[in-house]
């Protein structure tokens, strides 16, 4: 009888720690990321979102591989971002109340993953971006209707997909094949968003409409 008392206590004790909440561990190790270096796309990596009222310590272990900067985002919460400089590794520690985090960046030179390109009437070639990451267009050829865009990436790429970009940082996100620049002049950055197939990581091209 004791035996069975015991034995329905130890399933009811079992059941009543699964209903608990579990308990966050005090730190938190993100795995590695693989950054390629921006040559004038300026694109960071998000390392956090916090309200105004919470103010993280960050350090970085090598500060000549990359800085943190934080901005208002605009929902009001305040974004902290890596900023890549140069090649090489760095450790970025983040603390806070709830715990640590720790970030392992490893940024490596920039590739160019674009073969060839075309919007519209006008093919890009792929060389364009052997040093760049950035081109610029003429804003009053494209405005006028919708283009068709075709992208043919370098092997050991493919296209995320792609987005537009004002001087305020709004967004506009595209699902199908065609793009039309707005907002002006110089106002609009098309954005195609790159991913390795051999590592973990993205690059971006950016095409500004002047």
């Amino acid at each position: 009888m004791k035996k069975n008392v015991k034995k329905l206590l130890a399933i009811t004790l079992i059941f009543v720690m699964a209903l608990m909440p579990v308990q966050v561990f005090a730190k938190t190790f993100i795995p590695g990321r693989v950054v390629y270096l921006p040559v004038h796309t300026g694109v960071v990596e998000n390392i956090g979102l916090f309200p105004p009222d919470k103010k993280p310590k960050i350090t970085l272990s090598n500060k000549q591989i990359g800085t943190v900067k934080k901005s208002v985002n605009e929902l009001g919460l305040i974004s902290y971002d890596f900023v890549p400089k140069k090649a090489g590794k760095t450790l970025v520690t983040e603390k806070t109340s709830e715990g640590i985090s720790k970030f392992y960046f490893n940024v490596v030179k920039y590739k160019n993953p674009v073969s060839s390109m075309k919007l519209g009437k006008t093919t890009i070639k792929g060389s364009k971006f052997n040093k760049t990451d950035k081109l610029s267009l003429s804003y009053s050829k494209y405005a006028k209707q919708n283009n068709s865009l075709k992208i043919v990436p370098q092997k050991g790429w493919r296209v995320r997909g792609f987005y537009s970009l004002d001087k305020n940082g709004k967004t506009t996100y595209y699902s199908g094949n065609k793009f039309k620049p707005t907002g002006g002049k110089g106002n609009c950055t098309l954005r195609i968003v790159f991913a390795s197939l051999n590592v973990n990581a993205q690059t971006y091209i950016d095409i500004v409409f002047k």
